[in-house]
């Protein structure tokens, strides 16, 4: 049997030099990105275990300059981390954590968050 995979192309310019990328893998990061989302959305306080981990991938994706979508689910997906690790801490599902983790992870977040904004409005 022959499979036949099919990847969309698209080409930029950056300064002298033409760069092609496979649309579809980035179309790919972002469905995952959104999958990220969705889990800290649903599992709220339940999903604090991985938020460091989702953080760590996520939050350089703010300023993920090939593809628009990435960078919105990236914003999403901040919120829904630092409502996850709000509602553990509240609820002693933190695993030993207290509010000074949450001034960690918001000092994480955003001046990242912010900085990519300000790219983005430029």
């Amino acid at each position: 049997m022959l499979t036949v995979v099919i990847f969309s192309m698209e080409t930029i310019t950056l300064g002298d030099k033409r760069i092609g990328i496979k649309t579809t893998v980035l179309e790919e990061k972002a469905t995952a990105c959104n999958m990220l989302c969705c889990y800290a959305d649903e599992l709220k306080e339940g999903f604090f275990p991985w938020i460091d981990q989702v953080a760590g991938t996520l939050v350089p994706l703010l300023k993920f300059y090939f593809h628009e979508e990435v960078r919105k689910v990236a914003v999403s997906a901040m919120l829904e981390l630092l409502h996850s690790a709000k509602l553990a801490i509240e609820k002693g599902q933190s695993q030993g954590w207290d509010a000074s983790y949450l001034k960690f992870l918001s000092d994480s977040i955003i001046p990242v968050l912010v900085d990519a904004l300000h790219k983005e409005l430029n």
